[in-house]
């Protein structure tokens, strides 16, 4: 145990932080893909109720649609590398 240094700590640090903080990004735009999908005016049940079956050709991306999708890769890549680099610092064990 005395051979641990300040290197190895602020290494953990990185872990520590990154991977919950990726998680939460990767969590909460997985949340927000809900508002991510619809019709641009007025709520789809309506729109699926007066036009019927045929409404489904209003389902457009929505604004949050970028701001979702974005969150979700950039949560996906901050686990990617720092996975990598996991891997990377203890030589595959």
């Amino acid at each position: 145990m005395s051979d641990h240094s300040a290197e190895n700590e602020i290494g953990n640090l990185k872990y520590a932080l990154g991977l919950p903080g990726a998680g939460i990004c990767l969590g909460f735009g997985a949340v927000l893909l809900w508002y991510s999908f619809g019709a641009p005016v007025g709520l789809m049940a309506n729109n699926l109720d007066t036009i019927g079956f045929s409404g489904l050709d209003n389902v457009t991306l929505l604004d949050a649609a970028d701001f979702s999708i974005g969150m979700i890769v950039v949560g996906a890549l901050i686990m990617i590398f720092l996975n990598a680099g996991a891997w990377r610092d203890t030589n595959g064990y």
